[in-house]
């Protein structure tokens, strides 16, 4: 039995070799891996059945319990080969392949102290340089450990600084900086990079991507970057799962209602353009059968006011003026136009070409007006 435990424990290496090798042949090179981890399992249950059947006629046997804690360890039976460890030390001492087995079992559950304890208890058993091994895993869990200490101090470190207070006054001083304009998108995402260090990130980032939308004015950006960050993270809690998908769908909602708005806004906008022209058709057809006065420009400037395209409604009311008056009186009527606060870039415009025609339009009357007077004086001459 022991010659049938050695032989295939001799050949386990060899046959996942070929296995593999045939994967490659076979253009199956990614299942490399997955065929090593089969032979040995498939091995390791054949061990593990032959060390059962000697100790169950030989119950002391040491070698075939050794064999079965290595068969159960490697087959994933992690409680059994702890149970079959122990059970190594306490009727044999100092097992050193029980030692070893339970530095693996311990590492396998992320006690690292404990793996320690094992590995040196091995090396306080064994003569100094015999075991290299055990040495170089040994020095590898000191240093794992350190780092280890480290990264709780500075977590414990981050949890006395980054509580959910500073995290709160962390966001009142954004939102303060975005009131002030002190924030552009730069700035924003450098705010998500620190918010990180704060307890509830969802609930900061939740917030400054609001800031950010604000300045963006891009609703679907902010539903793509909640959807990211449930797909990169792996630590995201069911409840704050539920605050961004919550928080997604009311973004959605938010954008359906914009649609519908401006859908209703360009049909308003366009019934007002088509009765501003109507309306401007008439004012301009009544002018030209000579039935608008200068007593009736104060009703129609009101009506033309009225208007949002207030660059066409001030030219016609400046024109209004330059037929029933004069240039001078058109110019004056204009300025009025240039104290609006809220003027665009496109109506500023509008109104100062007008006003350069006019300007125009009035050095040339100057002009005339001055060589007439001259052609009087040397007439008169």
């Amino acid at each position: 039995m022991y010659r049938e435990i050695a032989t295939l424990e001799r050949n386990v290496g060899r046959i996942a070799e070929e296995r593999q090798g045939e994967n490659v042949i076979y253009g199956k090179e990614f299942e490399k891996n997955k065929t090593l981890q089969e032979t040995y399992l498939s091995t390791y249950e054949k061990i593990k059945e032959i060390a059962n059947k000697i100790l169950l006629e030989n119950p002391q046997e040491i070698i075939a319990k050794q064999k079965l804690l290595k068969s159960l360890f490697i087959t994933g039976k992690i409680e059994e080969a702890e149970q079959i460890a122990n059970t190594l030390l306490n009727d044999y001492g100092k097992d050193e392949i029980a030692l070893w087995y339970l530095s693996k079992i311990q590492r396998e559950r992320g006690n690292l102290e404990k793996e320690k304890g094992y590995l040196e208890e091995i090396l306080s058993n064994s003569p100094e340089g015999t075991q290299i091994k055990v040495q170089q895993r040994l020095e590898r869990v000191k240093h794992l450990l350190e780092n280890q200490k480290e990264e709780e101090q500075l977590k414990k470190g981050l949890e006395e600084n980054y509580t959910e207070e500073t995290r709160q006054e962390f966001i009142e001083q954004a939102r303060r900086d975005f009131i002030y304009g002190n924030i552009g998108l730069t700035e924003i995402e450098q705010l998500i990079q620190e918010a990180r260090k704060y307890p509830n990130f969802v609930k900061s980032l939740i917030v400054l991507l609001d800031i950010k939308l604000k300045i963006t004015d891009n609703k679907q950006d902010k539903i793509d970057e909640l959807e990211n960050y449930i797909d990169e993270e792996f630590s995201v809690t069911p409840e704050e799962y539920d605050n961004i998908l919550n928080e997604i769908a009311q973004t959605r909602k938010e954008i359906k209602e914009d649609n519908i708005v401006e859908q209703y806004l360009d049909r308003e906008k366009k019934e007002e353009v088509k009765r501003q022209r109507e309306y401007s058709k008439y004012v301009i057809e009544r002018l030209g059968k000579g039935e608008i006065k200068r007593d009736d420009l104060p009703e129609i400037v009101s009506q033309l006011e009225k208007f949002k395209d207030r660059t066409r409604a001030i030219f016609l009311i400046t024109k209004l003026y330059e037929i029933l008056y004069d240039k001078e009186k058109a110019y004056n009527e204009l300025m009025k136009y240039t104290y609006i606060a809220d003027l665009t870039k496109e109506e500023q415009e509008g109104i100062a070409k007008m006003q350069k025609l006019l300007t125009k339009g009035k050095d040339n009357q100057n002009s005339n007006e001055k060589n007439k007077e001259t052609q009087d004086v040397d007439g008169a001459r």
